[in-house]
């Protein structure tokens, strides 16, 4: 059918046309910007030194993706069969971008993760201490 072969017309349209590499780009672009202030106010503001260098190199890996993903486009550009490669080592240094996304993909998870923890780590260690007296005291009084 219709549906098939609607999917293959815009395949071929987008294979023909650098659409989608313009969409990203600007995309990647306008995602970098609230970092880049994020990285930057975390610099200006007051804050405890492990939570600036959290955020700091969280923004850092976070931009490394968004690169990364512009480097992967920009790459299918000078691809020889059209815009959009059919498969993963269709270009000969896709494989090479695709797992320097993987690393920086896997930094920037890892950094949200240490954020999530040093803010939750503290609270839950309070709990578990201050949990006990409290019950204690309220069944004394």
């Amino acid at each position: 059918t219709t549906m098939s072969s609607s999917i293959d017309l815009l395949l071929d349209f987008l294979v023909r046309y650098p659409v989608l590499l313009t969409i990203f780009f600007v995309y990647c672009t306008c995602c970098s910007m609230p970092i880049i202030v994020l990285l930057i106010a975390t610099q200006k503001i007051v804050l405890h030194l492990n939570c600036r260098n959290l955020i700091s190199f969280w923004c850092i890996s976070l931009l490394g993706v968004l690169t990364n993903t512009v480097m992967l486009y920009a790459e299918m550009l000078t691809y020889e069969k059209g815009f959009v490669p059919r498969g993963i080592v269709e270009s000969p240094l896709r494989p090479y971008v695709l797992v320097g996304h993987s690393f920086v993909y896997m930094s920037s998870s890892s950094f949200e993760m240490f954020i999530a923890f040093e803010r939750i780590l503290p609270h839950a260690g309070r709990t578990l201490i201050t949990f006990p007296r409290c019950f204690g005291r309220c069944w004394l009084q």
